[in-house]
């Protein structure tokens, strides 16, 4: 998993400096007409015609002495940005002049009411007990159905029944005392235009003596037929998607059994009033996506061309595919200068040099049902990737500083451009036999995604028009240790959260610790950041950042053998997606891995020392008979599997991963028995309670 992201990382830039049809300048030749005239470190002045050192700013202030034509604080205010004076922009409404709206890093009018032809509730309908709260989105779009950008306080709300469900102005829902189904509506005032009702579920307080236990899917909806085993009585959900039942014992162990989904269980837990979201099983026989071209045409750059295509990733950070993110592996010939071999590269990349085409359409998957599309590249020069690479390559690629490569490149992604389209549907379809071995792993039985199936495939080209104006530094905790010391690398990422439709990246960048000779001290120096702003419907979303490690010293480079999973992350979570310049995370420290985990296949139990920091733990158990995995949660470290299991599943397991997680609600610790209690702090809103989790691959 991790090996085969490390693998998309340098496959970006290496390839870059291994061969190019670009010239180097003759020293001797001083006129210009483009920067790759000039030798690296020089541009081109296109006015004198002659390569220049360029001059770098420092700071703010130092772009207002040089250029006071060009910058003023009061009128047009700038910011120095890795030595360029770039224009400050904004981030959030209150950068911009009154009446003007932040929208892609810009100041805009919002839309009147000419531009305005519909009002959406993009949130999916949430469930609520009595006094809980869901905050509610919606989204102005014009004719074609393209959101558009209107003031927040032009949008209204009410509800059919306010003893169900009452509602803010600004969209906030809260439930009541009575059970039953309100509709709530958005409306703008001015224009007069209203969305379709949303109807919102509410539960009224359990009485005493009561269980009830309520099902919903990610997106929501009720799933009815589900087998609830309390303890071990078993009931099963009805049309709403829950039960209700008489009992005065005392609670240990709940589980949720659902054909069309992976099983959940919680253990330890004392609540009577409970909620589960259930994430759609995965079927590994079946896959869908998109394919296309990217248009590079906006970007400024060399002729390397460089991009990654994805669709957005629904649930929480701790379920994040990898393999879905980056498509299947694709063994490609790789023809160029010195090099010519072939290397797995995974199916979501284009990478293209002058005229030597390795990878030149993107062919990305994604899980099924609505998704968002996006992009991410841009071009890169040959003259300034060379230097930082040439001294790498020359102990091989087993012996690669990944982490100094990637610290030392990762500002040149400034320049590069983002793409997004919501709203997408990803449908699957199923997997054919790799009879020619595209993937390289020998075998020509195995399946791999249909490509060429349009049902499953559509073409959906990207233009990569969006820049990455959105520029942060982050500041991590140390590193945590991984087989006996501390961690190599921490890959960052900005994603914002599109309700119903998942996490969508924004932007990506990476840091490497610090070295004692050959040995990482865990520091991580301030890292670079460059995301692209929200825009194109994505204005107000929340967004995080998320900060993970790999252990990638000594690990051999390209190979096809996957290595077992272990890392560890840190995530900063903003409402209304209000990130700065500035993205302190150093006072969430990583967890440590529980690299000493093991399984007990008499008792069924992972057993595993605590982990410092964490306050909850989990298991995902994958069946060695069907395509399902169960995911047991607890309080404490060691994990016993009930014994209540569905026949299909099976006592064997083809992988068993163990999770710590630190769970927080702002500054306040958060338990299990908080998260999948019925109240505001349900697992629908897990992402934004997780502030560190960690991973290791039992077997």
């Amino acid at each position: 998993m991790y090996r085969n992201l490390l693998f998309v990382f340098l496959l970006f830039f290496i390839f870059s400096a291994c061969g190019s049809t670009e010239r180097e300048k003759d020293p001797v030749d001083e006129t210009c007409k483009v920067n790759k005239d000039c030798l690296a470190g020089e541009i081109c002045n296109t006015t004198t015609g002659v390569c220049e050192v360029p001059w770098i700013c420092t700071t703010s202030e130092s772009c207002y002495q040089k250029f006071p034509e060009l910058w003023n604080a009061e009128t047009l205010p700038a910011v120095c940005q890795q030595g360029v004076c770039v224009a400050k922009g904004c981030t959030i409404n209150d950068d911009c002049e009154v009446g003007k709206i932040c929208s892609g890093g810009t100041c805009v009018q919002p839309a009147d009411c000419s531009q305005i032809a519909s009002i959406k509730i993009t949130s999916p309908s949430p469930v609520l007990t009595q006094g809980s709260s869901k905050q509610l989105n919606a989204v102005a779009l014009n004719r074609n159905g393209v959101a558009v950008v209107v003031a927040d306080d032009s949008i209204s709300w009410s509800s059919s029944n306010n003893s169900v469900v009452s509602i803010t102005n600004t969209g906030n829902a809260t439930g009541g005392t009575e059970s039953g189904s309100a509709n709530l509506v958005a409306k703008h005032d001015v224009c007069q235009k209203e969305s379709q009702a949303l109807a919102v579920q509410n539960f009224a307080q359990l009485q005493a003596e009561k269980i009830r236990v309520v099902v919903r899917n990610i997106e929501g909806q009720p799933v009815s037929g589900a087998d609830i085993l309390v303890n071990s009585t078993k009931n099963t959900t009805n049309a709403d998607g829950f039960i209700e039942i008489d009992n005065s014992e005392s609670i240990n162990t709940v589980s949720v059994f659902h054909s069309d989904y992976e099983y959940v269980t919680v253990t330890g837990t004392s609540q009577k009033d409970l909620i589960f979201y259930l994430s759609k099983a995965l079927n590994k026989a079946k896959a869908g996506g998109f394919k296309g071209e990217f248009d590079f045409s906006k970007l400024q750059g060399g002729t390397v061309k460089l991009g990654l295509a994805g669709a957005s990733l629904p649930g929480n950070i701790m379920d994040l595919a990898f393999d879905v993110l980056l498509g299947e592996t694709i063994q490609t010939r790789v023809k160029i200068a010195t090099i010519d071999d072939n290397y797995p590269i995974p199916s979501a990349l284009v990478a293209i040099i002058a005229d030597d085409v390795i990878s030149g359409k993107y062919r990305a998957t994604g899980l099924e049902g609505q998704r968002a599309f996006w992009g991410w590249g841009g071009k890169l020069d040959f003259s300034t990737m060379v230097i930082i690479i040439t001294d790498a390559l020359g102990g091989g690629m087993e012996n690669l500083d990944i982490g100094g490569i990637l610290t030392e490149i990762i500002p040149y992604v400034d320049d590069f451009g983002h793409a997004l389209e919501l709203n997408q549907t990803v449908t699957t379809c199923n997997k054919i036999a790799d009879v020619n071995d595209i993937n390289g792993n020998g075998s020509t039985t195995d399946l791999i995604p249909d490509f060429e199936n349009s049902s499953c495939f559509p073409v959906k080209n990207l233009s990569l028009a969006q820049p990455l104006s959105k520029k942060s530094t982050v500041k991590l905790p140390k590193l945590p240790m991984m087989e006996g010391s501390y961690a190599d690398l921490a890959i960052l990422l900005n994603a914002s959260i599109v309700e119903g439709q998942g996490m969508v990246p924004m932007g990506i960048s990476a840091g490497a610790s610090e070295k004692n000779g050959e040995v990482a001290t865990g520091i991580v120096p301030d890292v670079h950041l460059a995301s692209a702003p929200q825009y194109n419907g994505l204005e107000g979303t929340d967004s995080l950042v998320v900060a993970f490690t790999l252990p990638v010293a000594g690990a051999a480079f390209g190979e096809n053998e996957s290595l077992p999973i272990k890392m560890s992350g840190v995530i900063k979570y903003y409402e209304k997606g209000n990130i700065g310049e500035t993205i302190d995370m150093s006072s969430e420290a990583f967890l440590g891995v529980a690299d000493q985990a093991s399984f007990n296949s008499e008792t069924k139990t992972v057993q595993s020392p605590a982990i410092s920091g964490a306050n909850g733990y989990r298991i995902q158990i994958t069946s060695s008979l069907i395509d399902r995995d169960w995911i047991i949660y607890s309080s404490t470290p060691n994990i016993t599997i009930p014994t209540e299991t569905p026949t299909s599943f099976g006592t064997t397991y083809s992988t068993i991963l163990y999770q710590s997680v630190r769970l927080k609600n702002g500054s306040a610790s958060l338990t299990l028995e908080d998260i999948f209690g019925f109240n505001s702090t349900n697992m629908d809103n897990l992402l934004k309670y997780i502030t560190a989790f960690s991973a290791f691959e039992v077997r």
